[in-house]
């Protein structure tokens, strides 16, 4: 198989993208919220159970390939759904190329949501 004067061979597994997604996703929320402020639903998933990963990590849609820059897209939000609140991570890798864009659910708050949980992540800066 040819991509890009590339060849690829070998199982496919996308357990283990489904895992990675959910590694992120769970450590960008302990990081906008807070290991203690949310009950986390990916770290079965990250084990290796499938069980609930159709429920919590899904495609969006291809998003048009972007400028050099940023090689990713992180973004952290908390949606309701039916009336409960969840943490949301959006994924996108390799955005120089049309590529799809990943949404997780990460969790539910446990008390009051953080101020940080709405909208994107702040920038780092560079001293973090």
């Amino acid at each position: 198989m040819s991509v890009y004067g590339s060849y690829v061979s070998g199982k496919l597994r996308p357990e283990l993208f489904v895992q990675m997604l959910a590694k992120i996703a769970h450590c960008c929320t302990i990081d906008a919220v807070g290991i203690d402020a949310f009950e986390p639903y990916l770290p079965p998933i990250i084990l290796g159970d499938m069980s609930t990963a159709p429920r919590l990590i899904g495609c969006h849609k291809f998003e048009p390939a972007q400028k050099p820059g940023n090689a990713y897209r992180i973004e952290q939000r908390s949606i309701e759904i039916f009336n409960v609140e969840y943490f949301l991570v959006i994924i996108r890798l390799f955005t120089y190329w049309e590529t799809p864009t990943y949404w997780v659910i990460a969790g539910h708050p446990k008390g009051p949501p953080s101020p940080r949980a709405f909208g994107p992540l702040p920038p780092r800066s560079p001293e973090s």
